[in-house]
């Protein structure tokens, strides 16, 4: 009867001893999830880091390269102004049919940069009145239109719908009216065939003086090319 009491009491001692060894074994799992996250929080903040001073880089670099290359705005003048109409200025038809074609000779004055020039509008005013339509005609089309580094002047032709109001009538054969031709579009600079930089133009081209001759329904530009100014 007294072997019973002895065989209880090594059962826990051996259950005890048990535990206490398998208790240390769930710490190098613990110490493996924590340098895991560790490393992957460094990877995570360096990645960032590195991000970050890339852009910082690159800024600094675009910022640096366009103040020494010191970009210049394309010259534009007008070569020709012409007005035409279906019939007659002086005929009483009321179906007139008016249009403009306006002729802009544009210059890239930049030694080491090409331009690119695209979505153009072009509006024409007598006075601070709007007399073209919205709709206009590019010739070439509404593409991005290159001018190489210190090129010659290109024509650049623009054809479109007058709105004409009375009172723009010519009462004599030889009438002069000055109109104003406004265009605006954006530009892209490019040197080095890799490095962009983009800008929103307008052009105001004032004082434009055509001789309308109400005989033939038309009109051109005296007084030879005009100059415009850049905004």
């Amino acid at each position: 009867m007294s072997t019973q009491p002895e065989e209880s009491s090594s059962t826990p001692s051996s259950n005890s001893s048990f535990n206490t060894a398998s208790a240390p074994r769930s710490q190098p799992s613990n110490n493996n999830n924590r340098n895991s996250s560790r490393r992957n929080y460094l990877f995570v903040h360096r990645l960032i880091v590195a991000i970050l001073l890339l852009f910082v880089t690159v800024s600094v670099v675009n910022f640096i390269a366009w103040r020494t290359l010191n970009p210049i705005p394309p010259i534009f003048q007008v070569n020709s102004f012409h007005i035409s109409s279906t019939t007659p200025f002086n005929s009483s038809t009321l179906n007139h049919t008016y249009y403009y074609r306006v002729v802009f000779a544009i210059t890239n004055p930049n030694k080491k940069l090409k331009l690119f020039l695209d979505r153009f509008e072009v509006f024409v005013f007598h006075g601070k009145t709007k007399v073209s339509s919205q709709r206009m005609t590019l010739m070439p089309p509404d593409l991005s239109v290159y001018y190489p580094e210190k090129n010659s002047p290109r024509d650049f032709p623009v054809r479109g719908r007058m709105l004409m109001i009375s009172n723009f009538l010519p009462n004599n054969k030889n009438e002069v009216i000055n109109f104003d031709v406004k265009m605006s579009f954006r530009i892209r600079f490019l040197a080095w065939n890799w490095l962009p930089k983009r800008e929103s133009m307008r052009v105001h081209c004032s004082h434009l003086s055509v001789k309308l001759l109400s005989a033939k329904g038309k009109g051109d530009l005296i007084g030879g090319r005009e100059q415009c100014s850049v905004l």
